[in-house]
């Protein structure tokens, strides 16, 4: 799964939107009239699951999650949904640039006139008059001093497909391409500022996107934690 774009399109919704919360979940979900009434399902793995047992963790939850909206778990030669569970991690490192302004003093538009009045010659005598100006000084700003800013984000993006099991059973049987398709799918993704572990964050992340099994989200929505 291509979870590196996804981060680069989110990123700004935890950095640059300047977002007090911890961690936010995206879920996107998508469903078929024809998923309607199909309630007993079976989970199996996705292409990129390597640790099996992590892999039990995450479709453990997914299971509890799902039962705790009506669908029933079944075996293999009762399911109705085949239910794909896949998921990676991503880390991107995003740059911020802020430039903040230098003071310094300057000399100002007021001065001040220091003068006095000496004598030429004799003390009776013609009489000169002597001194200098000074401007006082303020502060101002001289300059701009430039930072850049490293922020380092990481996500678990799941795709949760959900397809016919009679319709995968009878191509199996007959020895036939595969003919049904997908009922319902949920793309869920968990973006949080620095590194996360997969292993901790999965489990989170689908139960977090059971609640949208078989329905239409109509877009991405957003969940702050």
């Amino acid at each position: 799964m291509k979870t590196s774009l996804m981060l680069f399109l989110i990123a700004f919704i935890v950095g640059c939107a300047n977002s007090t919360s911890r961690s936010t979940i995206l879920i996107n979900s998508r469903a078929s009239i024809d998923a309607s009434g199909k309630t007993k399902f079976v989970i199996l793995p996705g292409p990129n699951i390597s640790n099996r047992l992590e892999f039990e963790d995450v479709s453990n939850a997914l299971s509890s999650a799902l039962i705790a909206q009506g669908y029933v778990f079944a075996t293999a030669a009762d399911a109705e949904l085949a239910i794909s569970l896949d998921y990676s991690t991503s880390t991107d490192t995003q740059s911020y640039t802020t430039s903040s302004p230098v003071y310094g003093s300057v000399p100002g538009p007021v001065s001040t006139i220091h003068a006095v009045t000496v004598p030429i010659g004799s003390s009776k005598g013609p009489t000169m008059t002597t001194g200098h100006i000074i401007n006082q000084p303020i502060t101002a700003v001289v300059g701009q001093e430039t930072q850049v800013r490293n922020v380092i984000f990481s996500g678990v993006r799941a795709l949760i497909e959900a397809s016919d099991a009679q319709a995968i059973r009878d191509t199996i049987n007959k020895n036939t391409p595969y003919s049904g398709k997908v009922l319902w799918r949920i793309d869920a993704t968990y973006v949080v500022r620095g590194y996360t572990d997969q292993g901790k964050v999965a489990p989170v992340l689908v139960t977090a996107a059971a609640p949208y099994a078989g329905k239409n989200t109509g877009g991405v929505i957003t969940i702050k934690r």
